[in-house]
């Protein structure tokens, strides 16, 4: 049985996301305090950007 390349390229378009969204959900389920320490920092450093246009 010889696959097309088109069939193997549509299969990996509809698994990769599905793969890659259970891999996201994974790792938010395991490290919730570290992802939302990641979105703090984040949310930080805008702050701290938006004051540095205030004061320049």
């Amino acid at each position: 049985m010889r696959y097309d390349i088109e069939v193997i390229l549509r299969y990996i378009n509809i698994l990769l996301p599905i793969v890659f969204f259970s891999f996201l959900f994974f790792v938010a389920y395991k490290f919730p305090r570290k992802i939302s320490n990641i979105f703090r920092i984040m949310e930080k450093m805008e702050k701290d950007l938006e004051e540095n246009k205030k004061i320049n």
